[in-house]
């Protein structure tokens, strides 16, 4: 692992040769009650994120008909034995036909076949999956594998967009150099490409989580659906890069494209909260010599690969790189201790007691007795050590936009149960859920009936659980504030925690703030004091420095975003606030928790705070 430490030069060092692959069919299984179309892109291979699988399930009987459809992974002599499984049920009237979508981990171990049990009764009819290879721990590290997804299309387009990715991918000179460091890559890619049709362009935004970038032309945008659109939007606003081709230089790019096309004769980006909207014009694509004009999107795509990092990492390691308890390691001074003693109380002491008294008879209760006696210290001594109380550590970067009334996330979380836990840990589905670099040696299983529900061989008691997140909300909780006619701001702390370091921006550009405001407690703010950190105000955009983000990273690392010169910068009507606690984010274990989270809060007012 020594060039792990080559991370910040990758970009400059990575092969980039682009695996094109077409559109794969529909898989069709006829069974005695149902028939199912299986469909997805084939090969959607990331090392995280999401994809979303299509079934097409038709009831050909007049009866109620219980499906569960089961994606299994790993070898096994018998489908009981498959060391992975996901399984998602469904309950079909009489002669229902349902198209139902669900979202699968892109990263675990794909299922090698999807089979299916009806009415309790597994059939013998499966589908296989071929994949054109599975990531290890080694080859899941990013930034060695960037993904990208496009919507297939006929042979007269296809050269737009193998023109485009060959582009994207052009530093092929650079192979001999990345495989003198990157020894255990064989054949190193970097864009490695999936193509599905307008089926597979999901509403939900976590469907695309599993590309880093998303890549259309001007005719493809134009067909889909709003809320396709809307879904590819929210995809890039939370970290993704949305590209869109020029396909006929003809004054027609579409007005609801992020970005317009620009008129010289580059590729024109532009930062959109934490992701990236990319308009390429028909002449850039069309020249063999435009490679360099494309190195802005593929160091952001880079950049934003950084925060998938955990994934080559043990467990035990990860938790030093983002501690969710201080002392992890079992206390052996204070329990060899209590075993000498209990060996000397259960062995010389006893036998040394029984002959003082003449019992020796004894013997043969005391010892059992007093062994049971030691083994109840040990567990209740472990017991009050940690307690069985678990604990969740979460750091988080919240944007809430409330002319949007959208939240935004980036989490890193832990959760350490010092006891075993059958319940396993459930998320909403919602949103992406990451985690990385698990021992899949146990059997593991997932369901998708009610979210994402890691339900066995998932948690080890005493082995800390990391899991990254990326998540979009309603906005609810929020920092309310009001200005007066001077511009003086009264602000509401409507969160169930305390704030610090509360700083807000008025329309004039004048930057208020207190050090701290109390869950519930509303307070007129003063103008900030200057002295060793002077407030400033500068219309920016602070997700411009989000690059490089860390999965380690801590609220504070995020405040680093909004600092130059160690001057904080804000720009009118926003406000930035540390939040001593949670919000907007997953609770996947129920019940009561040692809770360690903090927020760094990040609004924009707009036109109605």
């Amino acid at each position: 692992m020594k060039w792990l430490g080559l991370r910040p030069i990758l970009p400059a060092l990575l092969c980039l040769l682009i695996t094109p692959y077409p559109e794969a069919a529909p898989k069709l299984v006829y069974l005695k009650e149902v028939t199912i179309s299986v469909e997805y892109p084939e090969r959607a291979e990331s090392p995280h994120g999401y994809f979303e699988v299509a079934l097409q399930i038709a009831n050909e009987r007049n009866q109620e008909v219980q499906l569960s459809v089961f994606y299994m992974g790993g070898y096994a002599d018998h489908w009981r034995d498959s060391p992975f499984t996901v399984r998602q049920d469904f309950v079909l009237g009489p002669q229902e036909s349902r198209r139902a979508r669900h979202l699968l981990p892109a990263w675990l171990p794909m299922p090698h076949q999807v089979r299916f049990m009806v009415n309790g009764e597994m059939r013998d009819d499966l589908v296989s999956i071929s994949r054109s290879r599975s990531f290890t721990n080694y080859e899941s590290f990013l930034p060695v594998w960037v993904t990208a997804f496009s919507m297939s299309t006929d042979a007269a387009r296809a050269t737009l967009f193998e023109n485009a990715f060959n582009q994207i991918g052009g530093l092929g000179e650079l192979r001999s150099d990345l495989s003198t460091h990157l020894k255990h890559a064989t054949n190193p890619k970097y864009v490695h490409r999936s193509e599905g049709d307008a089926r597979l362009f999901s509403d939900n935004w976590v469907a695309y989580t599993a590309w880093d970038m998303v890549v259309v032309n001007e005719s493809q945008w134009t067909a889909l659906r709003p809320a396709q659109k809307r879904a590819l939007g929210q995809y890039m606003r939370l970290g993704g890069c949305l590209i869109m081709l020029e396909e006929t230089a003809d004054d027609t790019w579409p007005d609801d494209f992020p970005i317009a096309l620009s008129s010289s004769n580059i590729v024109n980006t532009r930062r959109i909260d934490f992701g990236m909207a990319v308009a390429a014009p028909l002449s850039i694509t069309s020249d063999p010599n435009a490679k360099t004009k494309w190195m802005s999107v593929v160091d952001f795509v880079i950049s934003r690969a950084h925060f998938w990092g955990s994934q080559e990492l043990h467990a035990l390691d990860r938790n030093q790189s983002f501690p969710v308890i201080s002392h992890l390691s079992v206390p052996h001074r204070t329990f060899i201790a209590l075993l000498i003693i209990m060996v000397l109380c259960i062995g010389p002491l006893n036998l040394w007691f029984l002959i003082k008294i003449d019992r020796r008879v004894w013997l043969f209760f005391t010892v059992p007795i007093l062994s049971a006696a030691a083994t109840l210290i040990l567990v209740v001594a472990a017991l009050v050590s940690e307690g069985i109380t678990p604990t969740k550590r979460s750091e988080a970067f919240v944007v809430l936009d409330h002319q949007r009334d959208e939240v935004m996330t980036w989490a890193t979380s832990a959760v350490y149960l010092p006891i075993a836990n059958r319940s396993g840990l459930r998320f909403s589905g919602r949103n992406e859920i990451y985690f990385g670099g698990n021992n899949y040696l146990t059997k593991k299983s997932i369901d998708l009936n009610s979210g994402l529900w890691l339900q066995r061989g998932w948690l080890s008691p005493r082995i800390p659980f990391h899991y990254q997140e990326r998540g979009r909300y309603p906005l609810g909780e929020r920092l309310a504030v009001r200005f007066d006619e001077r511009g003086i701001p009264t602000v509401t702390n409507g969160f169930g925690a305390d704030l610090s370091n509360v700083l807000v921006c008025n329309q004039a550009g004048q930057i208020f703030g207190t050090q701290h405001l109390a869950a519930g407690a509303e307070k007129v703010l003063e103008p900030a004091e200057s002295g060793t950190q002077v407030w400033t105000q500068r219309d920016h955009d602070p997700f411009s420095k989000a690059d490089n983000v860390l999965w380690t990273a801590t609220a504070e690392h995020w405040r680093r975003f909004f600092q130059t010169d160690k001057k904080t910068q804000l720009a009118p009507n926003q406000y930035l606030a540390f939040l001593e606690g949670g919000a907007y984010l997953e609770n996947p274990l129920p019940g009561s928790l040692i809770r360690n989270e903090r927020c760094l809060l990040f609004g924009r007012l707009g036109d109605k705070p």
